[in-house]
């Protein structure tokens, strides 16, 4: 597959002070290793955005950066257009570990040990049960909750002290299908109540039904940052063709300044514009054309070319 990295997608300076968010030129050594290399993005009030990356690809360091959890080695992070304090830590809510709660306790009493610590009202309390619908279990042990109801338990907590930005590290890692439906259902719904939302993942699929923004990374580099729709308009159209000899079809097209590579089918160019004079090369040179497919690259075709590693 051709390089689809074109300057179309390099990233512009984020204004800083004008995002919930704004991270410029982010880094972060352990010793030799460099795990966050170049990291820029841009969070507006109201996005659901995801920052998508494989497993390892600097997800989690760049979250702990922007929590304060981690000092960056290098850049920039600006929260609510100011630089990382305590203030502003206080206006965000986040899960960035498993879920986790006091297995003997209520989901209530849980609440109610997270509430007096953060000084909230008691209100609070029955008001995010009720906005991650476990009302009815709020006094059932926690140990008896399923993986799903624990997620959204520890959302609730996280969601507590009226947080204007959520986020969120690979919420739905370790759910079942339906535990996956009712986080993904939940946070669909946080921007019509003021709160923004930052959700890391490994998986586009998931991504993909809930952002309205995504950021790519890999190896510690973003590759793509913009909107969900931004990034389906670089569906890439190639022309897929059977061919008797697959090599000799790369080398006589290529000999005509028409870029070719080998695919299952048979051989692959993406310069449709150039279908016809290539299918006339290859008869004309004696290779049997079989098969002529055209090919619209998916959203999981670019995401998997854009996080793979040089």
């Amino acid at each position: 597959m051709q390089a689809i990295l074109t300057s179309q997608m390099i990233q512009t300076e984020p204004r800083l002070s004008h995002n919930i968010i704004g991270v410029r030129h982010l880094e972060k050594r352990f010793g030799q290793v460099h795990a966050v290399k170049d990291i820029n993005l841009s969070i507006e009030r109201g996005q659901i955005y995801g920052f998508l990356g494989p497993n390892g690809a600097g997800k989690t360091t760049t979250i702990r950066m922007i929590l304060g959890l981690i000092r960056p080695t290098k850049g920039e992070i600006r929260i609510f257009g100011e630089a990382l304090s305590g203030k502003s830590l206080r206006r965000i809510g986040s899960l960035v570990e498993s879920p986790s709660a006091y297995g003997h306790l209520t989901g209530r009493e849980n609440l109610e040990v997270i509430r007096t610590l953060r000084q909230t009202p008691k209100s609070r309390v029955a008001e995010v049960l009720e906005l991650v619908g476990l009302t009815d279990a709020a006094n059932r042990v926690v140990r008896n909750y399923s993986l799903g109801m624990k997620g959204r338990l520890s959302l609730a907590a996280a969601l507590l002290h009226e947080p204007e930005l959520l986020i969120l590290d690979e919420p739905t890692n370790g759910l079942d299908p339906q535990g996956i439906r009712e986080i993904r259902d939940l946070i669909r719904g946080l921007p019509a109540l003021g709160i923004t939302v930052l959700v890391s993942s490994h998986l586009l699929s998931e991504v993909e039904q809930i952002a309205t923004h995504l950021g790519i990374v890999s190896a510690g580099k973003m590759r793509f940052e913009g909107s969900l729709e931004g990034l389906r308009s670089k569906h890439q159209a190639s022309l897929l063709i059977q061919v008797s000899d697959v090599a000799q079809a790369i080398a006589i097209l290529g000999f005509n300044q028409i870029e070719a590579q080998a695919h299952p089918m048979g051989i692959q160019i993406f310069a449709m514009q150039q279908a016809a004079r290539a299918n006339r090369l290859l008869i004309e040179a004696g290779i049997e054309v079989s098969q002529l497919t055209t090919h619209n690259q998916s959203l999981e075709d670019l995401f998997l070319e854009m996080t793979k590693e040089a």
